[in-house]
Parts: structure tokens; sequence; C-alpha cells
């Protein structure tokens, strides 16, 4: 366990960070980096695994067939009609926790 920011950070087998960030993304927030750093880890280890090149390769491993049964329609498909008003467009973006953060 290491203290930062009033933030306790379990390393390296737990992951764990108060703020809560790696329990939503599966990526270590700047207070998991910079504990590892001062451990003496690696940056790549603090990762979840599922973000490897491994278990990308393994998602495609196998060729993907599709139901014995099903009937395929061919049809073409064309993006809908949008109608986009007059005036600049608003920014719609989800915002990172850090961008919020520092909004505060």
């Amino acid at each position: 366990m290491i203290c930062l920011d009033d933030l306790l950070v379990s390393l390296p087998d737990d992951l764990l960070c108060d703020c809560g960030v790696y329990a939503v993304e599966k990526i270590s927030c700047s207070h998991a980096i910079a504990a590892g750093t001062s451990a003496g880890l690696h940056i790549t280890t603090l990762v979840c695994p599922v973000y490897s090149k491994d278990f990308l390769f393994a998602g495609y491993s196998e060729n993907i067939y599709r139901c014995v049964g099903q009937q395929v329609e061919e049809r073409t498909c064309f993006p809908p009609n949008v109608m986009r008003g007059p005036g600049r467009q608003k920014k719609s973006r989800w915002q990172s926790w850090l961008e919020l953060s520092k909004m505060r």
C-alpha cells in the first residue's frame, strides 16, 4: 500500500486505488502510475491484461461462421439522411475522468 495525494494505492497484485478509475476503466490512474514507477514497476504491468496483444490475437484466432439454417438477406444499406441545422455544431463528446475532475 502506497499513499499518494491522500489516496491509497495497492500494488502490484490488487491494482486498486481509492479514486476508483481502475475499477471502471481497467486502465491505471495517474496515482497508480506514480506509485508503480516509484516502486520500480514497469507501466505496462499496471494495465488490465484484456488490453494486451495476446487477448486481441486470441479474439481473432478462429473463424466466425454464421449459424446453420440462418438465411442472410441480400440488400444494400445506405446511411440515413441527416439534415443539419444552420449554425455551428455543438460540442458533443464524452469527457474523460481527468477532464471532469479538473473542472471542479
